[in-house]
């Protein structure tokens, strides 16, 4: 039995304020070229948790203005199911190995969902670099995303902000250690990736 299933997808101006006229990109090479760099490369494009359409928008550009493009942001779920979603392991894997083999984005905006318990939890609270680190090293399948994401170089700017939710006192392992890396997204799973992303590779 399959788990996957396939969506088409495509994307679209959010900001509803916002006013493009692209038709002065047909001007001329030199309007174009100077209205791409101000369109492309001035601008941070915000996908939200929509990171399957990060892709077919990146693809969807000319070679010229898809260099330009060097800053997103985007959304990570947590593996908490909701009513309204599904899993986005598989549409996560493919963006980060697109980033990975691009590596055009210099730019990247990541807001992590994440769970904090309103009382005390017996087991790891917090996490440290090193701590992340190793877990990635041994491949643990809840930080599949992280040690994916960790494979992008090039990232010269980086911001990492928590959009933490409520979460029943964990009891599992797994939701222990959901917890312990929820409670370290500004600091040691930030440090973790700016050491890794940076790196030129």
């Amino acid at each position: 039995m399959f788990s996957r299933r396939c969506f088409e997808t495509t994307y679209h101006l959010a900001s509803g304020d916002a006013e493009f006229h692209t038709a002065i990109l047909s001007v001329c090479r030199l309007i174009h070229s100077e209205t791409s760099h101000i369109l492309y490369g001035k601008h941070l494009f915000e996908f939200g948790n929509h990171i399957e359409a990060v892709v077919p928008f990146l693809q969807d550009r000319s070679p010229y203005t898809r260099s330009l493009v060097t800053g997103i942001s985007v959304y990570k779920r947590g593996p908490l199911p909701c009513l309204d979603c599904t899993s986005d392991r598989h549409e996560w894997s493919y963006l980060c190995r697109y980033l990975t083999q691009s590596r055009s984005v210099k730019k990247l905006r990541l807001v992590v969902e994440g769970g904090r318990p309103e009382k005390p939890w017996e087991g790891v609270q917090e996490l440290s670099e090193a701590d992340i680190r190793l877990l990635s090293l041994i491949q643990h399948d809840s930080l599949q995303w992280i040690t994916e994401l960790s494979q992008v170089k090039g990232i010269e700017e980086l911001d990492v902000v928590s959009d933490m939710k409520y979460l029943p006192v964990p009891k599992s392992p797994g939701m222990i250690l959901y917890a312990a890396i929820s409670a370290s997204i500004e600091k040691g799973l930030t440090d973790f990736f700016r050491s890794e992303m940076n790196d030129a590779g």
